[in-house]
């Protein structure tokens, strides 16, 4: 998930203490707190362009046995991504009320934001899966030590979903 860095000088502002000088938060707080003075000091974004902002992980079990179901579940994200990109005025108002965001300026933020991270067909690029896999290795240690994009992305079921439409 994008995480943004937002810093605010220490103020004296009634009902604003002073006491976090910055914080790493994730969407849709970072564009909510820019409006209220604080600046952006780093976005993952910037460093992680291919960054999806979402996926979906399951057992090699569960594709398996629920082949059926796990293939029905990816087909409708792949709809709801190609949805959100050919209707955006529903869309964004789907995703301001579930967001409970009133302000139509900030809605349109969020979904913009939304949108630039999502990839056209739902799966990740090549860079980012290596680069993922790498970032597991530092955090796992051997554990991860010789794992390979096939071992551990399999794009098929989108791939599929996205042929059906």
């Amino acid at each position: 998930m994008d995480q943004t860095i937002l810093r605010r000088a220490i103020s004296d502002e009634p009902g604003r203490a002073g006491r976090i000088a910055a914080a790493l938060l994730t969407p849709p707080r970072p564009l909510i707190l820019a409006r209220e003075g604080f600046n952006r000091i780093g976005y993952s974004g910037d460093y992680m362009s291919t960054y999806p902002s979402g996926g979906i992980g399951v057992t090699d079990a569960m594709i398996k046995n629920k082949t059926a179901d796990l293939h029905a579940f990816v087909k409708g994200s792949v709809r709801g991504l190609q949805f959100a990109r050919q209707n955006r005025a529903e869309a964004k108002k789907i995703t301001a009320d579930y967001l409970a965001i009133k302000d139509p300026a900030l809605a349109d933020q969020i979904f913009d934001l939304y949108l630039s991270r999502l990839p056209q067909n739902g799966s990740a690029d090549e860079a980012w899966m290596k680069g993922a896999i790498e970032f597991t290795q530092k955090s796992l240690g051997d554990a991860a030590k010789d794992a390979s994009i096939s071992q551990v992305f399999d794009f098929s079921f989108v791939n599929k979903a996205s042929r059906q439409g």
